[in-house]
């Protein structure tokens, strides 16, 4: 299995390829930029907007059923 081994005096460890620490962010401003929370949020406001219209739609509905 390729990936990291670190070796020091008698221990050794060995990081899989596939870990999230070859993943995490070598610089503190990358750290600024996460795509995966900017496509969250982003999401998060076309939902949020959706909810606004449908119950707006849905207050219109009420109120045309009141007398």
């Amino acid at each position: 299995m390729a990936g990291f081994r670190a070796i020091h005096g008698y221990d050794s460890v060995l990081i899989p390829p596939d870990s999230k620490i070859f993943r995490a962010p070598l610089y503190a401003y990358e750290e600024m930029y996460n795509p995966i929370l900017t496509t969250l949020e982003q999401r998060i406001t076309i939902l949020e907007g959706a909810k606004r219209i449908e119950e707006q739609t849905a207050n219109k509905y009420v109120g045309a059923l009141k007398p």
